[in-house]
């Protein structure tokens, strides 16, 4: 069998894509609702993805077929198609934040002048293109952009460990339970992010020591 992707090559794209959408206004909208136990409503956010995880890699170490096929072998060619919809109306909806997120990045980081639209055209044709493109061409760039990822966040986080304050974070629970997943809940549109996976079954080869891989990424690059 013929697959599209390779077992590195889903591990790679939780590295190089899936922490992008959450640097620039999830942290701020955490400690909004509960300041320094924001690491908690974190962490109940991951633990779900967790929890939705485990039936997503049991499907690809069983599944002989890809997710679309599998859909309509469990549900039929129309009830599966309507599930597809509602899943489609979700992606869109999941996509507007991490959009508006990034024109704000242009807008106040790097034009000193008002951008235009011409600005913004680019991304939006590359996005478009790739939307046509086969799963092989995720895993090449995913081959490539991963290292450019990680050597970003290790920058990142080099340049603020020696202004961190760790005592910041006590007394834990201070916030109150309701303040925590409150914070959750209104964080939860960047999290989410093992659904993807899902669309990823049946085109790579289920291997040895997989589920363990994806999880540690998982842990890692999605918060």
């Amino acid at each position: 069998m013929q697959y599209e992707l390779k077992t590195r090559q889903v591990c790679l794209f939780i590295i190089a894509l899936m922490p992008l959408t959450k640097l620039f206004l999830m942290p701020s909208i955490l400690a909004e609702h509960a300041n320094e136990d924001m690491w908690i409503s974190a962490l109940i956010n991951l633990l779900i993805d967790f929890l939705t995880l485990i039936p997503i890699v049991i499907a690809c170490k069983k599944s002989k077929t890809g997710f679309f096929e599998l859909m309509e072998n469990t549900f039929g060619k129309i009830f599966s198609k309507i599930i597809l919809f509602l899943y489609f109306i979700y992606f869109m909806l999941k996509a507007i934040l991490p959009l508006n997120e990034q024109k704000d990045y242009i807008d106040y980081t790097l034009y000193t002048l008002r951008p235009t639209l011409a600005y913004f055209l680019p991304f939006f044709i590359v996005a478009f293109y790739l939307c046509f493109k086969r799963l092989k061409v995720l895993g090449r760039l995913s081959d490539i952009l991963w290292f450019i990822s990680l050597n970003g966040f290790i920058t990142l986080f080099a340049l603020s460990l020696t202004n961190a304050d760790f005592s910041a974070i006590l007394p834990i629970g201070a916030n109150g339970m309701a303040n925590i997943l409150l914070a959750s809940f209104k964080s939860l549109n960047w999290f989410g992010d093992a659904v993807f996976i899902m669309f990823f079954i049946g085109e790579f080869e289920y291997k040895k020591g997989f589920s363990l891989k994806i999880s540690v990424n998982m842990k890692h690059f999605s918060q």
